[in-house]
């Protein structure tokens, strides 16, 4: 991403220990954890990370902010806002990609990357 220009980027982990540790390779990164538990049973540590993931997504909407959300497995080999800024999707206030699962016919949402532009409480999104 820094070599594509977009410097602003938070990397969420699940603890201050994986934090320091990232740190350590990359001290450019704004790197976050929280504190937040939730019932083990319903919340395993993979879907506390997603759920974490989509208070913050959702707080920094709300407070206005456009918002990009990237999984740490996909690459990304050119500016994705040369894309989301133009036609067709300029206008287009939430973004993401489609999962179908083997054993369904319709097609879920995957949040591995999700979009979200010009979206308002009393508005769009």
């Amino acid at each position: 991403f820094m070599k594509l220009g977009l410097a602003h980027q938070i990397l969420l982990t699940p603890d201050e220990k994986t934090c320091a540790q990232s740190l350590a390779i990359k001290p450019d990164l704004c790197c976050v954890w929280s504190s937040m538990e939730l019932p083990p049973k319903y919340f395993q540590h993979q879907l506390l990370l997603w759920h974490v993931r989509r208070r913050i997504t959702a707080r920094s909407v709300r407070l206005g902010y456009n918002f990009m959300v990237i999984d740490t497995d996909v690459v990304v080999f050119d500016d994705p806002y040369k894309y989301v800024k133009q036609a067709p999707f300029k206008d287009v206030h939430l973004m993401t990609m489609g999962e179908t699962w083997p054993y369904e016919s319709n097609s879920l949402l995957n949040l591995g990357w999700l979009y979200i532009q010009n979206a308002r409480i009393d508005g769009p999104a």
